[in-house]
């Protein structure tokens, strides 16, 4: 619609045969746009878990789009950063109540923060990104064959196969919602190791 405006165009007379060769560019364009990097950028799919880089987010309100984007989905999330004295009452509220995140794994200076006060069966805390991403793909990948199991007995075994007979990906999103000082350069580096961890498996 931007480019129609700029072009002066209405709908109808895209679709028009005069204006196919406009037509094919926008449709090219379209099909082929490529976020930016670390900002809930697609890794891989493996095992019927589908990994997450959304590094970019150094502050709670972009943890929570990312969070609010797979909201239908059964999500692991890797949160936690630097710890900037901010007040992480509303971070926690959202961790701990979103419906879709089955597990927390915390990381970086903030992780007893964000943990404290807690049920322990809802979070791991992680004194790496290594270990964080391993509790992950483990956590996930358990989630995902026990959303699989019983299928044939005709008795789902999770609250979302219940609802829904099709499986879902489980998610494993890395969003931290705070700053990456503490254990990286910057968030493209932390967004670069997790990219790594996540391709060597």
């Amino acid at each position: 619609m931007a480019v129609l405006s700029i072009l002066n165009l209405s709908l109808d007379e895209l679709f028009s045969n005069s204006n196919q060769a406009i037509y094919q560019k926008i449709a090219h364009g379209l099909a082929t746009f490529v976020g930016l990097p670390h900002r809930i950028q697609f890794i891989r799919e493996l095992n019927r878990v589908r990994y997450y880089d959304d590094n970019y987010s150094s502050a709670f309100p972009a943890a929570d789009v990312a969070i609010k984007a797979f909201e239908d989905y059964p999500t692991i999330l890797i949160a936690g950063g630097k710890d900037r004295h901010l007040d992480l009452t509303a971070m926690k509220e959202r961790f701990f109540s979103a419906k879709n995140l089955k597990k927390i794994i915390l990381i970086g200076e903030t992780r007893f923060m964000l943990a404290e006060g807690e049920d322990p069966d809802k979070f791991i805390l992680a004194d790496s990104l290594e270990d964080a991403v391993e509790y992950a793909k483990n956590y996930a990948e358990k989630y995902a064959a026990d959303l699989e199991s019983n299928y044939d007995l005709c008795i789902p075994s999770t609250r979302e196969a219940l609802n829904n007979q099709t499986a879902k990906p489980v998610i494993v999103l890395m969003s931290p919602g705070a700053a990456s000082f503490d254990m990286f350069k910057d968030f493209s580096d932390r967004g670069n190791q997790f990219q790594q961890i996540v391709n060597a498996f």
